[in-house]
């Protein structure tokens, strides 16, 4: 998490150098592992820049994020981490920030979920408006979806068991494990929450590995044996963890099975609506 010294005095020299007018919008980017650089500046440089620019943006952990930080409410400044069009992180789909300036001078956020197949404005902490002197807050442009309502509480393994269970009914694998992180609360549950089970949202895969394997392949994936007739296994998990098992078997990407790239494919989300949906 650094850029040199001659990096950040040519920005704050830059900053000084603008005789913003009103109609005048200033962006600033930089590298951030953590989603934050201005933290990295001095107090003096970070109040420059936080009073000047109206965007500072970073990208790198691949998660979204908008906010203005502490102490700056009233500054000019919405610091956004980007997200992701690939590998999303925690909470956030993949995509991209789209922004739109409106005749004020105020400027409206959102982050476009490409998962979608439709185009629709986003909701809650994935869209924001900073008027041009005003303070920066989330907009809920569309309301909080209810997906189901649990009589019961569902945790973690119970979950986890069930998802899996599914995995492999809809995909037809032999084997099929994922990755729960949250379990789900009883009553409504919302997007929110179901986003919450894996944090991420995940394409789903098969992969085809030697049945000589079988036993191999269940056993790192903390499964039952599993007796299958023919020459390959089909085994059903995240993308993620398509490449341990496919450098642990020795094989190439070649046994992933195709996925055309304009399909979305089975997701994590959409994984736990199907399950909500029967419940």
């Amino acid at each position: 998490m650094a850029f040199p010294e001659t990096s950040r005095a040519w920005m704050i020299e830059t900053l000084q150098g603008i005789d913003k007018g009103d109609r005048d919008l200033i962006v600033v980017a930089a590298h951030s592992r953590v989603g934050s650089w201005d933290m990295v500046l001095s107090p003096e440089r970070r109040r420059i820049l936080l009073d000047k620019a109206d965007l500072v943006l970073s990208a790198t952990t691949h998660n979204f994020q908008a906010w203005v930080p502490d102490g700056f409410a009233g500054s000019a400044a919405v610091c956004v981490n980007t997200g992701a069009v690939n590998f999303p992180g925690y909470l956030t789909p993949n995509g991209f920030v789209e922004i739109h300036v409106l005749p004020s001078g105020a400027i409206v956020g959102q982050y476009v979920d490409l998962t979608q197949t439709t185009r629709r404005l986003q909701r809650g902490r994935f869209a924001w408006i900073k008027p041009r002197d005003g303070v920066m807050r989330q907009i809920d442009l569309r309301p909080e979806e209810i997906l189901a309502v649990l009589a019961d509480s569902v945790g973690v393994q119970q979950l986890q068991d069930e998802l899996g269970s599914l995995l492999q009914e809809l995909t037809g694998a032999d084997l099929a494990r994922v990755r729960v992180r949250n379990g789900l609360p009883a009553g409504p549950v919302t997007l929110h929450d179901a986003w919450r089970v894996f944090d991420k949202n995940r394409n789903l895969r098969v992969v085809r590995v030697p049945s000589v394997l079988a036993d191999s392949v269940a056993s790192q994936l903390g499964l039952a044996p599993v007796r299958v007739d023919g020459d390959v296994v089909r085994v059903a998990v995240d993308q993620a963890r398509t490449a341990g098992i496919i450098a642990n078997a020795q094989i190439t990407y070649a046994a992933l099975e195709p996925q055309a790239i304009d399909d979305a494919g089975l997701r994590e989300l959409d994984l736990v609506k199907r399950w909500l949906r029967r419940h």
